[in-house]
């Protein structure tokens, strides 16, 4: 800007050109003889990141031909970061033909409150959203928010590094409806003494706190008081015994169990009680993962596997069912020759498996020899437990029973298959027969594209690398037509996808019936008429 002396016109009505300045900040486009300065010096010196752009034409050189002097610029006036509409102006512009400086105004509305200081700045917008930057917070960085936006906000997102004050006992404890602190890495508390009730009252459900390395003589407290995580990701250095993980009242009739990894990554469940006094001592080498065991109402059902001192794998007698959610027993089976450290195992339900509880140590069954020649446990051909169908492992049948370490015979076959309605449901495998934690259900239909052959028996594949037996499913042809019942009988039998002959019901004779698949069940040609039921097609005429 010309700091020398200026002249311009005293007319009224250019003079009345001043009063444009309100419609630019409504974000109108205005054509007027202005000194930049005259628009805001808040305008003018606002850096905040814009939302809207509004175009200002500013009039051009000579329209200035009056007289008025100013011996230097207006000082700038700072933004005022409570209100709720901040203008902001591009620090470059541009000239038209006519001789028109162009600026860019922004309007930044999305802010309901916001505060520069010197090592910190934060601002709330109206999705009630926290964003903090800075270099270091203070213990009363957050002491401006008004108790309405306070009490609404639900997520706080560090957008820069920043150091956590020295004394950061209860830095977020008066956000009461908290739900999620994004970037929590991003906060450096290294420097900090005291992380007391720094989480009290929140409704924080998960924290990870693992890139947190907290000294011994920080204070802790009550850091998570009066909240209830179900999620929790330490560093192993972290020492939870003062942290109020669960309301105190609760200790000593702790109704909360958590599962972890363990240093081997198997599953291990503790109290709380037991978290708090055993936490220093898990001496993992990555951060531990603690999620709380909530009970769901829906039951899984799975054949779980058990671990064993034994070579072969070794499963539970039966499948088992529980609550997710739950710790449930396990029977340990009998081995013919061997004899078990102990009876049951504890197994945690979860949604998608049912795993032994620390299978390294308590979860562990040691079998020992009975004699000095022993009958020595295979797997079995089903994957099952070993012994599942008796109380003794019986030597495998080499022509029905095929060995871990014969191959396959695979080959390309497209075919339609549907799980048979009398079938509980289609056990999966892998292409080395170990059963899958998945099935699939009573009379779904699926699409094969290979054929495995193993031990004399048949296998489907359904997906990558899981393939349901032969035995559970029978193939189809897909194809709509009628069938008329001939009328040489008084009635048509009907029988089941197993060939079992369906009681009390049969097709009288010249009657007319849909069906919608035709497949062949021990070498005969049957039309389905019914879910599970099917004609034979000697009995019928196709129309």
């Amino acid at each position: 800007m010309n700091k020398n002396k200026r002249t311009r016109n005293n007319d009224p009505k250019k003079m009345a050109s001043k009063t444009t300045k309100i419609a630019a900040i409504a974000g109108l486009t205005l054509t007027c003889g202005m000194i930049l300065s005259e628009i805001s010096p808040a305008v003018a010196n606002a850096t905040t990141l814009p939302n809207n752009t509004t175009n200002v034409q500013v009039g051009k050189p000579g329209d200035f031909d009056g007289t008025d002097t100013h011996d230097k610029d207006p000082e700038p006036t700072p933004p005022d970061y409570n209100k709720d509409h901040q203008i902001h102006i591009d620090s470059t512009d541009s000239t038209d033909q006519a001789g028109h400086h162009h600026i860019n105004v922004q309007i930044d509305n999305s802010h309901v409150e916001q505060t520069s200081q010197p090592t910190y700045n934060w601002y709330v917008t109206k999705t009630n959203e926290l964003h903090i930057s800075g270099s270091k917070l203070e213990s009363d960085s957050f002491s401006k928010l008004s108790k309405k936006s306070t009490e609404k906000i639900t997520k706080i997102i560090f957008d820069t590094k920043i150091a956590a004050p020295e004394n950061a006992s209860g830095l977020f404890s008066q956000f009461i409806n908290l739900e999620d602190l994004v970037n929590i890495n991003n906060l450096d508390i290294s420097q900090a003494k005291s992380l007391s009730k720094m989480f009290k009252n929140t409704s924080l459900v998960s924290l990870d706190l693992s890139s947190w390395k907290i000294a011994d003589s920080t204070d802790v407290s009550g850091m998570f008081e009066n909240t209830f995580l179900t999620s929790l990701k330490v560093n192993s250095q972290f020492k939870l015994g003062d942290t109020s993980l669960v309301n105190d009242s609760l200790i000593g009739n702790d109704p909360y169990k958590w599962v972890f990894n363990d240093k081997n990554r198997d599953i291990n469940v503790l109290s709380t009680s037991e978290i708090l006094k055993e936490s220093p001592n898990l001496k993992n080498d990555e951060p531990t993962l603690f999620t709380r065991i909530i009970r769901s109402n829906k039951t899984l059902t799975r054949d779980v596997e058990l671990f064993t001192n034994l070579k072969s794998k070794v499963y539970s007698e039966k499948s088992v069912t529980g609550f997710i959610g739950t710790i449930i027993q396990i029977n340990v089976p009998k081995i013919k020759g061997f004899t078990a450290n102990k009876k049951v195992v504890n197994a945690l339900v979860t949604e998608y498996d049912i795993k032994v509880i620390d299978p390294q140590n308590t979860g562990k069954v040691v079998y020992k020899s009975d004699s000095t020649n022993p009958t020595v446990p295979s797997t079995p051909s089903t994957g099952g437990a070993v012994g599942s169908s008796s109380s003794s492992a019986q030597k495998p049948d080499k022509d029905k029973t095929p060995k871990p370490t014969e191959k396959p015979t695979i080959k390309k076959a497209i075919r339609k298959i549907t799980v048979h309605a009398t079938t509980k449901s289609g056990s999966l495998f892998s292409k080395s027969l170990h059963r899958s934690n998945r099935s699939i259900g009573t009379n779904t239909s699926w699409y094969s594209d290979q054929e495995m052959t193993i031990g004399g028996k048949t296998y489907f594949r359904v997906s990558t690398n899981e393939w349901v037996s032969a035995d559970d499913v029978y193939e189809y042809s897909e194809q709509k037509h009628t069938v008329v019942t001939k009328d040489d009988t008084s009635s048509k039998d009907l029988v089941n996808s197993r060939d079992k002959r369906v009681a009390n019901r049969g097709l009288a004779k010249n009657t007319a019936w849909a069906s919608d698949r035709i497949v062949t069940i021990n070498g005969k040609t049957y039309h389905r008429v019914s879910t599970n039921e099917f004609v034979a097609a000697s009995d019928v005429i196709v129309k």
